[in-house]
């Protein structure tokens, strides 16, 4: 007997029952394909961006950008793990007073706040992961950079220093 042969006969012996299984095989794999092409998607879609610190360091970073209102609100979250020198940057399209959290997301992170003109308004070290606490960023901000934890301090990165990315050439 081979094994098609029992696993026919656990769903019973009529090609129905065999049926269901070889479909319930076929959406596994469907899922493990969508999963694989989820991740390339994400790596596919990075953008550049730099930061020029107080002494002139430049600093390159691979970024995703979350530009809706979906995006935004997904962020990081569910993520176990993000790269060195990646983040991602959540882009609210206009400078305005913005408050972000950490619910869901899994990996400790610092929170950068950026006003129109690419300028660094706010910093918060090492934001602590599934936190609903909100934070806020002060004043009016075009845009959020999420980086790994450690990275602000490990690079010198301070308030003032200037980003480099096209949503800031124009500076709206």
């Amino acid at each position: 007997m081979e094994f098609s042969d029992l696993m026919c006969r656990k769903y019973d012996t009529d090609f129905g029952g065999c049926y269901k299984l070889f479909q319930e095989c076929f959406c596994l794999v469907g899922l493990f394909f969508l999963a694989a092409c989820s991740t390339a998607v994400i790596e596919k879609d990075l953008d550049k961006l730099t930061i020029t610190t107080a002494t002139g360091q430049q600093l390159a970073y691979q970024i995703e950008i979350a530009n809706t209102h979906w995006q935004r609100t997904r962020g990081l979250m569910h993520r176990r793990h993000m790269p060195t020198e990646h983040g991602m940057l959540l882009d609210f399209k206009k400078q305005r007073q913005v408050s972000i959290w950490m619910k869901n997301t899994l990996i400790p992170l610092d929170i950068i706040f950026i006003n129109a003109a690419g300028i660094i308004t706010k910093i918060i070290n090492h934001a602590e992961p599934e936190s609903t606490k909100l934070m806020s960023s002060d004043v009016a901000v075009r845009a959020v950079l999420e980086l790994n934890a450690g990275q602000v301090f490990e690079n010198s990165i301070s308030v003032g220093d200037q980003l480099g990315h096209e949503i800031f050439k124009t500076g709206i």
